[in-house]
């Protein structure tokens, strides 16, 4: 038979690693997600991180499209973006609106993924 004696578990203080969390988040811009019935209007406390990004959604609904297409092709467009700083979609749908297909000004996001607004 065995001795070996067993380790009790230490309890989690779980108010320090949400506070560590927290400083994490701040120092990174990381968006927070507080609901907003959780955040304290006296002070606004909490307000900073729910507003320091802004995630923009599409002004239309969207529909998935797969293509297939020759491999140089897929590089070059990943290149572009990079450079341009955009994304990929971006450029096909610009390259879509000057070639007659109608693209709405509010579907034409540089970066669809987040848009930061400055404190």
């Amino acid at each position: 038979m065995s001795t070996k004696s067993l380790i009790p578990i230490q309890p989690i203080d779980f108010d320090i690693a949400k506070r560590a969390v927290d400083e994490f988040s701040q120092l990174r811009e990381v968006p927070s997600s507080i609901a907003p019935s959780q955040l304290n209007p006296g002070t606004g406390e909490g307000a900073t991180l729910v507003t320091a990004v802004q995630h923009r959604q599409p002004a239309s609904p969207i529909k998935k499209l797969t293509l297939e297409l020759p491999r140089y092709v897929v590089k070059e467009l990943a290149t572009r973006a990079l450079k341009n700083d955009c994304t990929i979609k971006y450029i096909v749908l610009e390259a879509l609106a000057r070639n007659g297909i109608s693209v709405k000004d509010t579907d034409l996001l540089q970066d669809g993924r987040r848009t930061f607004v400055s404190p």
